[in-house]
């Protein structure tokens, strides 16, 4: 049968190892939420409820990105660890590549669609004036450009600063 008991010193320990763990996913669901306040308010101060739609939009379009680059992420995750393990860094090498490739063309599509029919995402959304689309149109070609500076800030900043902070002997 099921029984409860109290928890022992390895059991405190082992709680501890889980919640360094998970840290840092905790601390960037954290960080969005303080941020989505951050921006909401300013936005609704300074551009009232229809710059909050077009927010809305942009957020969830933003959404569609990290489907791609997050589904990818948590999927290398486990394979690299077990290719790590075998000490197969070919293996390695070319997962990283083909999930690379698989991003570049997925993103590539959805920057092309967002960038080439904003209009349509905004009616998608039950945007139908006039004013309100264009305000849209152009704020979603802005916020499509968002995962390529993001990527270059995550992929090539590091590789670019790294040669600063640890200098070669």
């Amino acid at each position: 049968s099921f029984h409860f008991a109290l928890p022992g010193k390895g059991s405190i320990k082992i709680l501890f190892t889980l919640l360094k763990s998970g840290l840092p996913k905790a601390w960037t669901q954290i960080c969005n939420i303080f941020r989505s306040l951050i921006i909401n308010a300013i936005i609704i101060r300074y551009l009232g409820s229809a710059g909050m739609s077009t927010m809305t939009i942009c957020t969830n379009v933003l959404m569609l990105f990290n489907i791609f680059t997050s589904g990818t992420s948590d999927t290398l995750v486990p394979i690299v660890g077990i290719l790590f393990g075998e000490q197969d860094y070919y293996g390695i090498r070319q997962t990283v590549k083909s999930a690379r490739n698989v991003l570049i063309v997925s993103c590539t599509a959805l920057l092309v669609f967002f960038l080439s029919f904003p209009q349509v995402i905004g009616k998608a959304f039950g945007i139908h004036d006039a004013q309100a689309l264009a305000a849209v149109s152009s704020a979603l070609r802005l916020f499509s450009l968002l995962p390529i500076i993001k990527y270059a800030v995550t992929a090539f900043l590091p590789s670019a600063l790294l040669p600063i902070i640890i200098p070669l002997p």
